[in-house]
């Protein structure tokens, strides 16, 4: 009986460490890490943003207002992407060709000449050429000034709080200002236009000879992430540089890998190779850093779904604050050790589906996994059954517990059994012993 009561005692023992190590596996039992620490970079203002769910993984005075240079291009491109047509035929005329001089970089395009707007756009984005951004700005906006309101309108769209443009070129001005975060924003906006993303990730262009130049105009792309073979980045997707001698060196650029795009803005360094060198330290970082993770139930969300964390993180380790507006849609930031790392949001209609869903959960008592359709709950949708392991283990010591207090009421029973019968020995004994001593007086 020892032994049966040992191995009980210890495959209880056993159960209840299974417990334990179950429970520090399904509930966080640290607390969040710290956010990861950044790399030094030498420009004076910088940024790290995801592109897909707007976390700042790294940043250096961001919301400075400083000079861009010729990135401005990057937003005046974008414009013209989005309101005009590559096929068009655009004529130069004395605003643009103004900056075909020397210490402007230029393509030295005359007055009457006709280019498409895509050659145009090459022109702005790889050579950086001044003449050609300006003629674009012009014949998109019909005139620079309306164009640069264009800019400005759209910037504020993006949610740009600290940009001014005053040209659509980049050059000198001192009411020409914007901050990295701002051009991050702007960043992210150009990448999900397909031109864009073609045009900015071009080695090289050739324009053809024109009606008014006999010789093609050949031009390389500037950007050293790119083109360099001593700054290339793997992932790559484009990017544009800029420099003017109050600007120094600035430079933004966009790299994807692993399913997780990245946009880095430097402003103000010494030279290009600093700058380059400050985007690959920033790449490194954060994609050896920081990975997607998937919220639950992301099917329900309109927009969004995951945030970028430090690796290792789990969803445990997020605050989420939710706002919902007066047409019922709803809007989450959520944070990780005090960064904001993703905003998801959810109209009315899905937001009505995930609480219809989350009521047929409770409903039914058990966890199930569903897919809307058409941003509608259908009840008739398969619901799988999940089965907790914590819950698993705790059966499986529920049922060895009931299975010892079993064997503890059967051998409580054998015992009492056991001395009933040696009580009813000892009393025939006693009788028989008894009997002879009768038997032996007679």
């Amino acid at each position: 009986m020892n032994r049966f009561t040992s191995f009980f005692k210890k495959t209880l023992a056993a159960a209840v460490s299974a417990v334990m190590l179950m429970g520090s596996a399904v509930l966080p039992l640290q607390a969040a890490a710290a956010w990861p620490t950044g790399p030094e970079t030498a420009s004076e203002s910088v940024i790290l943003m995801d592109a897909d769910t707007n976390a700042v993984l790294y940043s250096k005075d961001p919301d400075r207002a400083m000079y861009p240079a010729s990135v401005t291009k990057i937003m005046t491109t974008l414009l013209a992407l989005e309101k005009g047509n590559l096929a068009d035929n655009v004529t130069m005329t004395q605003t643009g060709v103004a900056y075909a001089v020397g210490g402007s970089s230029n393509l030295y395009t005359q007055v009457g000449e006709i280019f498409t707007l895509e050659q145009l756009l090459y022109g702005t984005m790889l050579k950086s050429a001044n003449d050609m951004a300006t003629q674009v700005g012009e014949y998109i906006g019909g005139t620079v000034e309306d164009f640069v309101a264009m800019m400005n309108a759209r910037a504020e769209e993006l949610g740009c709080t600290g940009t001014h443009f005053n040209n659509a070129c980049g050059m000198p001005d001192p009411d020409h200002v914007t901050t990295v975060h701002d051009m991050a924003l702007i960043c992210q906006a150009a990448l999900k236009n397909e031109a864009f993303r073609t045009i900015a990730g071009t080695h090289s262009y050739t324009i053809p000879a024109t009606n008014m130049t006999a010789d093609p105009r050949s031009f390389d792309n500037h950007n050293p992430l790119l083109v360099n073979p001593d700054y290339a980045y793997p992932g790559i997707i484009g990017g544009k540089t800029g420099y003017t001698d109050d600007a120094l060196n600035t430079l933004a650029t966009m790299v994807s890998q692993n399913g997780i795009t990245l946009i880095a803005v430097t402003f103000r360094a010494a030279d290009g190779g600093t700058a380059a060198t400050d985007h690959r330290k920033l790449y490194d970082y954060g994609f050896n850093c920081f990975e997607h993770l998937e919220l639950p139930e992301r099917e329900f969300y309109t927009e969004g779904g995951y945030v970028t964390v430090p690796k290792g993180a789990a969803v445990a380790d997020l605050t989420g604050e939710a706002f919902t507006d007066d047409n019922g849609n709803m809007t989450t930031a959520y944070a990780y050790a005090d960064h904001k790392v993703g905003t998801t949001y959810m109209s009315a209609e899905d937001a009505k589906a995930k609480a219809e869903y989350e009521a047929a959960q409770a409903e039914q008592g058990m966890t199930t996994t569903q897919h809307k359709t058409n941003a509608t709950f259908n009840p008739e949708l398969k619901v799988e059954k999940h089965t907790n392991p914590l819950l698993i283990v705790l059966g499986i010591l529920g049922g060895l517990i009931v299975l010892f207090i079993i064997f503890l009421i059967v051998m409580a029973a054998l015992r009492a059994n056991q001395r009933k019968k040696r009580r009813r020995r000892r009393q025939l004994k006693r009788q028989q012993q008894r009997e002879r001593e009768r038997q032996n007086r007679r």
